[in-house]
């Protein structure tokens, strides 16, 4: 269950009364005003990988709101050079529609002027030399 879903039924449900629904209030309101996190083991390997390689930190799950409105949210951007790293594992981008959806999406963020690098668990795993060497050399471009 989301953040946002927990917090629709904390509302629906009502504080008075109801133990420990303050501290979970507290709780929802200290993790949706922070900053989003990675959302898989593979998210985080790879951010401790440009961690340790010394490459700038980039920003996870940034989000850009598109002109319809929608909001697409990158896996680890560099707003400055509007750069965005795609962890794209087959577990959650396999099958037709995962992949139609993910293009749709990479689409529209591409067409406001943003670069999309995917990167895969293979690349992460295989040849993390060469993938901080492709990092930095998307971010000098």
């Amino acid at each position: 269950m989301s953040c946002a879903q927990l917090q629709r039924r904390l509302d629906a449900a009502g504080r008075k009364g109801r133990a420990g629904a303050a501290a979970l209030g507290a709780m929802l309101a200290t993790r949706s005003s922070g900053p989003r996190w990675t959302q898989s083991e593979f998210e985080r390997r790879l951010f401790r990988l440009l961690r340790m390689a010394g490459v700038p930190l980039p920003v996870p799950q940034f989000e850009v709101v598109l002109p319809n409105g929608r909001r697409a949210f990158l896996d680890f951007a560099w707003p400055d050079v509007r750069l965005a790293l795609e962890a794209n594992s087959y577990r959650h981008h396999a099958g037709r529609l995962a992949w139609s959806r993910d293009n749709t999406r990479n689409r529209a963020v591409i067409a406001v002027g943003w670069r999309i690098v995917p990167v895969t668990w293979e690349d992460l795993v295989g040849a993390p030399d060469e993938l901080v060497a492709m990092v930095l050399r998307a971010r000098a471009a």
